[in-house]
């Protein structure tokens, strides 16, 4: 961490996402992505922030397969594999949805 910034020392934290389809046996997709605040989307089930964020951290997404060689239901599962001091939270009301 030496050569950061003091907002990155203070407040980045990064996430390990796991992608896996589930109609059909693909190798996991790993990725690592780092960010100074978590947007935790927030409804009407959404009682007290540790919801918030175990939603965050998991989800489904559709996307093209290569296996099956057309679009799949992904589920996308996060860790926080790095904790900053202080965690920013962004609570989004609104978000965009696919009808």
């Amino acid at each position: 961490r030496d050569g950061q910034s003091a907002v990155s020392k203070l407040f980045e934290l990064e996430l390990e996402m796991v992608c896996n389809c589930t109609e059909a046996e693909e190798e996991l997709q790993v990725e690592r992505e780092r960010m100074l605040r978590l947007p935790l989307h927030i409804d009407s089930k959404t009682n007290v922030i540790h919801d918030a964020i175990k939603n965050a951290l998991n989800s489904q997404l559709q996307k093209n397969s290569p296996t099956l060689g057309r679009d799949a239901v992904y589920n996308v599962t996060g860790k926080i594999s790095q904790l900053p001091p202080y965690l920013l939270t962004h609570f989004v009301r609104f978000y965009w949805r696919q009808d």
